[in-house]
């Protein structure tokens, strides 16, 4: 049977808007390459207030970068913003389908998400919230 590992990247809360919220770092040589990916969810009720969902890597454990590009997935995903009446939920797999950002190329990868809001509409609210949760083969397993 294979083993897949999950761990919390980020916790289901609200941000400030525009701030951008980094999820807990997965260290390329703990995963086997190929076989990372990340269970995104968003509840937004606020009309007009979006999340959106970002891959990120780092050569130095320092300075991070966007990953840009995707073979079967797109690297981003913006959710359905809320209607103001019901907390609208949506949820995606977002998968790193690039060997080179979960090999040795890079030290780690991590997911991001930032609350924002539309045009001039409200910010976000304590009832937008946000949360993500990664999936890997462990390095060495099958």
């Amino acid at each position: 049977m294979i083993q897949r590992i999950p761990v919390t990247a980020l916790a289901l809360e609200t941000s400030a808007d525009a701030v951008v919220r980094a999820g807990a770092p997965v260290y390329t040589n703990a995963l086997r390459p190929g076989t990372l990916s990340c269970l995104v969810t968003a509840s937004m009720l606020t009309l007009g207030v979006k999340a959106r969902f970002a891959w990120q890597a780092t050569v130095d454990g320092v300075n991070w970068f966007e990953v840009s590009g995707g073979i079967s997935t797109p690297n981003v995903y913006t959710s359905t913003s809320g209607d103001g009446v019901a907390p609208i939920v949506r949820e995606r797999v977002l998968y790193l389908d690039w060997q080179g950002y979960t090999s040795t190329a890079f030290q780690a990868v991590r997911m991001t998400v930032t609350l924002t809001r539309t045009g001039v509409g409200p910010v976000p609210a304590p009832a937008d919230v946000a949360g993500a949760q990664y999936f890997y083969v462990p390095a060495g397993k099958v």
